[in-house]
């Protein structure tokens, strides 16, 4: 039996790149807490956790392999960008994912990191669409909100001038050190 969440998934609010979420990834947790099945909750804090245990579910799998993937293709990328010749002990060749080269590629090579991270987020919510599509009010629709919402909180604490000043000053120590010698 599939379960149907009509109530709970109407009453989230929309969510979007580069906006602010109105609601927080520990309230939604809450909200599902009083809403899910025990089973479809299960799932659930499996992702939250990140921690895999005996339940199986197609969505978590799936987003699993593509973050892997995406983290497998970042460093194997980064390595090459810093003259990593034998990348093999550090790198598995499992998680192939093809048309996520270009947009690492891009992100890595953008001149600022929050833009690349930007690039990124956008390509893991592209694929969020793709995992709910023909979804609606079951538990694929619940985790898919989640992950969208945890990349857009985590993307909003994101502080540029905060960033800057503790880059300047990172740079500034560096230079009186090297000063020194």
């Amino acid at each position: 039996m599939v379960s149907s969440y009509y109530y709970l998934v109407s009453s989230l609010p929309t969510i979007q790149l580069e906006s602010i979420p109105l609601i927080t990834c520990d309230e939604y947790i809450e909200m599902c807490k009083m809403q899910l099945s025990k089973k479809d909750l299960e799932i659930l804090m499996e992702v939250v956790e990140g921690d895999p245990k005996e339940v199986k579910n197609e969505t978590v799998e799936k987003w699993n392999f593509f973050s892997s993937a995406l983290k497998y293709e970042l460093a194997i990328q980064r390595a090459e960008r810093m003259d990593i010749k034998d990348t093999a002990p550090y790198i598995s060749t499992e998680f192939s994912f093809p048309s996520i080269k270009d947009v690492v590629r891009n992100a890595i090579s953008n001149s600022s990191p929050l833009e690349g991270e930007r690039l990124l987020n956008a390509t893991r919510l592209a694929y969020l669409d793709e995992l709910e599509m023909n979804h609606y009010f079951d538990i694929t629709n619940i985790i898919v909100y989640y992950l969208r919402l945890s990349i857009l909180e985590r993307e909003t604490a994101f502080d540029f001038d905060g960033g800057d000043t503790e880059f300047k000053r990172l740079l500034s120590n560096i230079q009186t050190s090297i000063k020194s010698y």
